[in-house]
């Protein structure tokens, strides 16, 4: 089971941009590309799961796994 949400852009938003600097900048183990979609292992309330991220000119879908279940502490570390 996953929980998904979606972040919309305020203003421009140049995702292939972003891929492309998360894509430079991902730490191995943790984070990782895979065509349109920005994965990243988090932890919210001390389970581990993931965030995947399909980012797009409107701004992101996220979609975490079945093991967060607060997703407003899950959003709120997604955005940092």
């Amino acid at each position: 089971m996953s929980n998904t949400i979606r972040l919309d852009a305020n203003g421009l938003f140049h995702h292939t941009a972003a891929l492309a600097l998360l894509t430079a900048h991902a730490i191995p183990g943790a984070e990782r590309v895979d065509g349109a979609v920005y994965q990243r292992v988090i932890t919210v309330d001390g389970r581990r799961g993931a965030a995947n991220i399909q980012l797009d000119p409107d701004g992101a879908t996220v979609a975490f796994d079945g093991a967060i279940d607060d997703t407003t502490a899950a959003v709120a570390i997604v955005r940092r």
